[in-house]
């Protein structure tokens, strides 16, 4: 079967007739004759690796009247019970090429030799015929109903594979483009710049992505000593993230610290000497613009290092916003 059969598009199975379904019976014959071969060559060389000559010749002559009599079957013969000494089977075995390959065979080998060296040849041969005879007799067995049987299986496989691949690449389409879901900032902070937040202590506020700017306000009960903020601006991966300015006041509402997080002329070295991350990496870096970055992970963390500690803090304020990384802010 050619390849550019397996391309055609027909659903239609070939009817089986009387000359085909006897085909299809012979070939059925021969293959499980051909099983049993290879079945016995493994046997034999089980038999030559334990060191049991005797019973890898016994196997070889055994295995010699299975190849000759799947041959024989073949050429709608009837089986024999024993090869004869010097006797030619030509005239039974219709076809120049095996006949000349199995009788080859016999005169390459020594039966009665129990030497290692000749019973390693004997079942390298007895491979070697084996292949051959495979190689030269089962094109002759090839039908519509198997060539339809194959072309259908193969397509089959293809369009599985097709499938599979248009699902993963809609699903992928579908996740990377969905807008982010409604979630939350967490922000907690530590009194030694050395030393990371408590897990427990995080206070969180509801953010809505997508929808711009929003400016966030946390309130301390009791005032607060900060050398180290942490801010949890999202919960979920690949996302485009932007924040525009830090405000730190006291009780009075006095500003104790302002920073408008803006990328200057330096780029991001300037606020890279306070500002590191977790699970995010830096995003479009515009002169005069708000710090973008995106999320690589289910958990990103900003931290701000401050030069000293910042005393009596009771409210922390930030404006951020988010969208999906696949999005683009449009100022």
């Amino acid at each position: 079967m050619i390849w550019k059969e397996y391309f055609k598009i027909n659903f239609n199975k070939p009817i089986e007739d009387e000359i085909i379904k006897s085909l299809r019976e012979k070939k059925k014959r021969f293959e499980d004759a051909l099983t049993k071969c290879y079945s016995r060559l493994e046997t034999i060389e089980i038999c030559t690796s334990n060191s049991k000559p005797e019973d890898a010749l016994l196997l070889s002559k055994a295995l010699n009247l299975d190849i000759l009599n799947m041959l024989l079957d073949y050429y709608d013969e009837n089986k024999i019970d024993s090869i004869g000494v010097n006797t030619n089977y030509s005239y039974k075995l219709k076809n120049a090429t095996i006949s000349k390959l199995f009788q080859d065979y016999l005169n390459s080998v020594n039966l009665e030799n129990l030497e290692e060296e000749n019973i390693l040849k004997i079942e390298s041969s007895l491979s070697e015929l084996l292949y051959k005879l495979e190689k030269e007799l089962k094109p002759s067995f090839e039908n519509p109903i198997d060539n339809f049987k194959k072309r259908i299986y193969a397509q089959s496989i293809l369009f599985l594979i097709i499938s599979l691949i248009s699902a993963g690449s809609i699903l992928k389409y579908y996740i990377d483009t969905r807008p982010l879901k409604e979630d939350f900032v967490g922000v907690s902070y530590s009194e030694d710049k050395n030393t990371l937040p408590p897990m427990e202590d995080v206070t969180t506020v509801s953010i809505k992505p997508e929808n711009g700017w929003e400016t966030k306000k946390i309130s301390f009960t009791e005032p607060k000593s900060i050398e180290l903020l942490e801010i949890d601006p999202i919960h979920q991966n690949k996302a485009r993230i932007q924040l525009k300015d830090l405000k730190i006041y006291d009780e009075k509402g006095v500003i104790l610290y302002q920073k408008d997080l803006l990328i200057d002329n330096s780029g991001l070295s300037e606020l890279l000497k306070f500002l590191r991350s977790e699970e995010i990496v830096p995003g479009k870096i515009v002169i005069g613009r708000a710090v973008e970055m995106e999320s690589i992970g289910p958990n990103p963390k900003i931290f701000f290092t401050f030069d000293k500690k910042i005393e009596k803090v009771s409210q922390i304020e930030f404006s951020i916003r988010s969208t999906k990384r696949i999005n683009k802010f449009q100022d």
